[in-house]
This record gives C-alpha cells, structure tokens and sequence, in this order.
C-alpha cells in the first residue's frame, strides 16, 4: 500500500513538474512582418511588377478598342478581303489580350512567391528560435483571434522584433 501511495506521489509530482516547465507564448504575427523592412521593399517591388503588368493591358485594350472603332466606322467602304483582314486583327489582338492577362496573373503569382516566401521564412526562424531560447512550447498567433485568454508576460513579440532586428 505503502509503494501505491508513493508511486501516486512521485506521478502527480512528475506530472504537476512537466506543468509547469511549459511555456506558452503569443504574438501578433501581422504586426510584426508589417514592421519588417524587407516587407516594405517586397511590397514595393511586387506594386512595380503589378503596374508595369497593368500598363501594358491597357495599352493592348486602347489598341483593341482603336480597331474595333476604325473597323465599324470604315467597313462600308472597304472590300470583303480588308474587312476579313481587319476582323482577323481585332480577333488575334483579342486573344493576345487573354493570353497576355492569364500569363500577367501567373507572373504577379510567381514574383509574389519569390519575393515573400523568404521573408516568412525569416520571420518563422525567428519565432522558432525564440521559442527554443526562451523553453516555450507553444507560441499563438493572436492577431487572427484564435486565443479566448492571454497573459501579457507571454507575449514574445518584442523578443521575435529584437531577433529580426527591428527597433
């Protein structure tokens, strides 16, 4: 009986001792990649992408809209031969504006890609490496709202902005 008892003790001390060695941590993620420089610069650079992009599909529908007008205010004057001549054009043009949309949005996709995908990686290091440095077990992003209650002791934001280097 004695060794049952003793056996309870040492589990509960053995469980209530594994209590309290964890740690929880929480941060607002947004706010601290939206501190991050290399975000600025990311955003920057993928706004200049966006517009050169968009410039161009305005050009190519300014082009588009030219010869559709030229076409309907001229085709009572030209020959069967120019009037199929100039309606082939408006229909390649069309289909070169689809094409040149869909591979416009593939390349937004690609360069948003390469110009993030770093930065997160960063940022999920820094996260990790805090967590490891400071023995938490779990560290909550409470900027989405998926915590009903937190202690502001646990909030490692400025420890993960210290380790990024953000002031």
């Amino acid at each position: 009986m004695k060794k049952n008892i003793l056996l309870v003790i040492i589990l509960f001390s053995g469980i209530n001792l594994f209590a309290q060695k964890a740690k929880y941590g929480h941060l607002n993620a947004d706010s601290v990649l939206l501190k991050m420089p290399e975000l600025q610069i990311a955003d920057t650079k993928l706004k200049t992408v966006i517009s050169e992009l968009e410039a161009e599909i305005v050009e190519m529908n300014t082009n588009y809209e030219t010869l559709v007008k030229t076409y309907n205010e001229s085709e009572s004057t030209w020959s069967d031969l120019i009037k199929q001549n100039k309606a082939d054009e408006i229909t390649s043009l069309s289909k070169r504006i689809e094409q040149f949309q869909i591979s416009a949005q593939e390349e937004v996709t690609k360069s948003r890609t390469e110009l993030y995908t770093p930065i997160l990686e960063k940022f999920n290091k820094a996260v990790k490496d805090v967590a490891t440095e400071n023995d938490y077990k779990m560290i909550f992003d409470n900027g989405k709202g998926f915590l009903l209650y937190d202690d502001d002791e646990d909030d490692v934001t400025k420890l993960v902005e210290k380790k990024l280097g953000i002031n």
